[in-house]
């Protein structure tokens, strides 16, 4: 039982360290102007943390098998990521990602450059990254784990459940989406996170 107060705290640290990515995708490699890539207000990108804890909790059987880990996180990342487009798209009408100008794509939801990245960084997670988080958690008193990891679950619960509420209103009345972008006009500063970040505020709509 004490494990979970565990994976609660990775699943949020793997959120974050995904958003921290992105970000520095969209400077960097993008060279855009600072936008928020998550989903949520804050700097979280769950399909990171669901990720990473199916990698460590399902794939480490494969941990002495370089190759067998490889392909397990290509495949599992792509369902992970092809399945979020979906229903997100289906759910708000919206993309936050497309690949359809790059090569071997799968309607646009996946495509073979990435799923390629996504199994190096399983690689990378589960022989590097994992075991020096692990190592550092260990340090910590377990009362204060499972303390700051219910803070932190609570917040992301919290941040979650308001995001899909505003934006299945959002995506099914041009009404709440007036309410919305006032609403996000006052709480965005708040986060630090300039206003525009939410795809799902552009005029931009995904394909039906």
């Amino acid at each position: 039982m004490d494990i979970i107060f565990v994976y609660l705290l990775l699943f949020m640290i793997y959120s974050i360290i995904g958003w921290i990515l992105e970000e520095l995708n969209t400077l960097i490699v993008l060279k855009t102007k600072f936008i928020n890539r998550g989903f949520l207000i804050g700097p979280y990108c769950p399909i990171y943390g669901y990720g990473s804890m199916f990698m460590i909790i399902f794939l480490d059987k494969y941990i002495h098998d370089p190759i067998a880990l490889f392909t397990m996180c290509f495949i599992s990342c792509g369902i992970l990521e092809y399945f979020t487009s979906l229903i997100m798209e289906k759910i708000f009408k919206t993309r936050w990602w497309d690949y359809s100008d790059k090569k071997f794509n799968i309607n646009g939801r996946i495509c073979l450059e990435t799923l390629i990245l996504f199994g190096l960084g399983g690689l990378i997670i589960m022989y590097l990254v994992n075991p020096f988080i692990m190592s550092i958690i260990s340090l910590i008193p377990f009362t204060v784990i499972k303390v700051l990891s219910l803070i932190l679950i609570s917040i992301y619960t919290s941040i979650k459940t308001s995001n899909f509420i505003f934006c299945f209103l959002l995506s099914s009345n041009d009404f709440w989406m007036v309410s919305l972008i006032a609403f996000r006009k006052v709480i965005y500063p708040l986060f630090f996170i300039p206003f525009k970040s939410a795809p799902y505020l552009s005029e931009t709509k995904a394909a039906a």
